[in-house]
């Protein structure tokens, strides 16, 4: 019995370690393609990649532009410039005193400004739908919003995507 656990204990050690060295990996992999830009509101983090029309990639709770980069890949798919962020308060970017949705359309507008990007589509999830509505605020600002999709939730009877045009 002793040796079974003995070997049970080494077998776990193995497996936790191995899964602990693909955790580091993929921070590592996600660290090095974080880029910080410099707004009214502090600075926002972001990611960006690929080529084609740029969207926008909107994380929701719990997560940041890494979660906004697995947004993307999972229902954007190729052909776009992704703009993965990092909304007010998560990973790299500033928590302002104002972090309202109008001020975080602002850092929007200046992460937009700061890419040179004029026209912009807007993916987003839970959380990151409320900052989706920031598109009507890029638009004032004099951005090109050309069609928001949002998904909140998987039991909402919201939950098929919804896509639009705006502006």
């Amino acid at each position: 019995l002793a040796v079974v656990v003995g070997l049970a204990i080494v077998a776990a050690s193995i497996v936790v370690t191995l899964a602990l060295r693909d955790a580091r990996a993929r921070i590592t992999a996600l660290e090095d393609g974080a880029m910080l830009a410099h707004t009214r509101h502090g600075p926002i983090e972001y990611a960006t990649w690929g080529d084609g029309p740029p969207m926008l990639a909107i994380h929701g709770a719990g997560g940041g532009y890494d979660q906004g980069r697995l947004l993307a890949e999972t229902l954007g798919g190729d052909g776009f410039q992704w703009i993965a962020v990092s909304r007010f308060g998560y990973l790299g970017s500033a928590m302002p005193d104002d972090a309202s949705i109008g001020a975080q359309a602002e850092a929007l507008v200046d992460l937009l400004d700061h890419l040179g990007i004029e026209r912009v589509g807007v993916l987003a999830m839970s959380g990151g739908v409320d900052s989706s509505v920031a598109a009507h605020l890029l638009v004032e600002a004099g951005h090109e919003v050309i069609g928001v999709f949002m998904r909140h939730g998987e039991a909402s009877p919201v939950a098929a995507p919804v896509a639009c045009q705006v502006g």
